[in-house]
């Protein structure tokens, strides 16, 4: 996975497994509060809860602009195409049976403009979602999907994995590869997600 997608993750130790910190990261808003719930097959979960950002807002309010404008492509393209296929109206004043063409162009623009207006979705939600659920599991850590990493990110559990908090960052370190989970509003918030983890891993 850190092969596939090393900007997930940020080095843990200097060496072959040291990897660049993403700028994007640092957009990231602090962690303000984070509760444990349980999991399943015997693991348990991290809910985090993030503070707001202008960042956020700002591209919030963009995206949906945006899908405003997807909307309304959608409604237009599918309006021709229904009339066209239910009703025989022609597609831009063809005479029937000479609209092919068109009918294939517009099919292939609404089926591509759907699938992305699916994922711009997705984003939108992610960026009003404050909430972030990371699941410790079996061999395995999946991370919470938030706004700048929208695709799952796991991060695998040898059963060596440290648990480091370094000021306001708690650090998932395993195999020379570290997956951060914060930044806390503050070193307290941080210390103590850290000694929870190690705790329930004991």
């Amino acid at each position: 996975m850190r092969k596939r997608r090393p900007a997930w993750f940020d080095g843990a130790d200097a060496g072959a497994y040291g990897l660049v910190t993403e700028r994007a990261a640092e957009q990231l808003e602090p962690v303000t509060s984070w509760e444990v719930w349980p999991g399943s097959g015997g693991g348990f979960d991290v809910v985090m809860r993030r503070a707001r950002s202008a960042a956020r807002w700002r591209d919030a309010a963009f995206t949906a602009f945006w899908l405003c404008g997807w909307t309304v492509g959608e409604i237009i393209v599918s309006t021709l195409l229904a009339r066209h296929f239910f009703l025989g109206v022609p597609i831009g004043g063809a005479r029937p049976g000479k609209g092919a063409p068109a009918v294939g162009f517009l099919s292939l623009w609404l089926t591509g403009w759907t699938v992305g207006g699916f994922f711009v979705w997705r984003k939108l939600v992610l960026l009003l979602r404050r909430r972030e659920r990371w699941r410790f599991e079996a061999g395995r850590v999946v991370a919470g999907r938030n706004w700048v990493y929208s695709s799952r990110r796991i991060l695998p559990d040898d059963g060596r994995m440290v648990v480091r908090a370094t000021g306001t960052e708690v650090a998932l370190v395993s195999s020379g590869v570290a997956l951060r989970m914060g930044p806390f509003a503050g070193e307290a918030g941080a210390r103590g997600l850290a000694e929870e983890l190690r705790r329930l891993r004991a």
